[in-house]
């Protein structure tokens, strides 16, 4: 019974540290996807997301 258990609280370890390596993984993928989200912000223009976005028309500024 003293192994069983002993497996028992060895394998809910190691099911602890692969998903606290999962949450690492996610987190870095998220902040890489901000930074690339910022990155396109700051290199393109107003104009630029406009027609990516599918507008044809030119936007008149007042």
């Amino acid at each position: 019974m003293y192994r069983i258990d002993r497996i028992y609280r060895v394998i809910q370890n190691i099911k602890y540290i692969t998903n606290s390596f999962a949450e690492i993984g996610i987190l870095l993928i998220n902040t890489l996807n901000l930074l690339n989200i910022i990155s396109f912000l700051s290199l393109t223009t107003v104009d630029e997301i406009v027609k990516l976005m599918g507008e044809k028309e030119e936007i008149k500024w007042q």
